[in-house]
């Protein structure tokens, strides 16, 4: 893997969140605001935007682009890289991170199934997307 491409421990650690991997996830689609953001994953705009900042300090996603309407400017967000490969620097995180990554993963995945089923059982259709993956 290229040097600059090789994600840092404190990139891995960031990631250690379940809503900023389904952050990453929904990103990696296409570019999103925070407003798009919060309501996909279902949480408030604010704890949205402390993700999406938490991100941006990272390095791993960008302002791909500004809108302004009126006063308001919409801010869309996208990631740094297409892909961030964990093996690069797995062997350097403790027990502890390692844990906590593979825990936010599994909780990715989690929130996804449920909100899936959810989704499901409370509307007239039976399609759903959820990230990549249509039922």
């Amino acid at each position: 893997m290229p040097e600059d491409l090789k994600p840092t421990i404190n990139q891995i650690k960031i990631l250690s969140n379940a809503s900023r991997l389904q952050i990453m996830a929904l990103l990696l689609e296409r570019e999103m605001t925070i407003t798009e953001l919060s309501e996909k994953i279902g949480i408030t705009p604010q704890t949205a935007h402390h993700h999406v900042h938490k991100l941006l300090d990272a390095g791993l996603i960008h302002v791909s682009r500004e809108e302004t309407e009126g006063n308001l400017v919409k801010r869309y967000y996208d990631v740094e890289e297409e892909w961030l490969d964990s093996s690069a620097v797995w062997d350097e995180l403790t027990i502890e991170e390692k844990k906590s990554y593979k825990i936010a993963a599994l909780g990715t995945v989690k929130g996804m199934v449920n909100r899936g089923i959810k989704y499901i059982q409370e509307s007239d259709s039976i399609d759903h997307e959820v990230g990549w993956v249509s039922f």
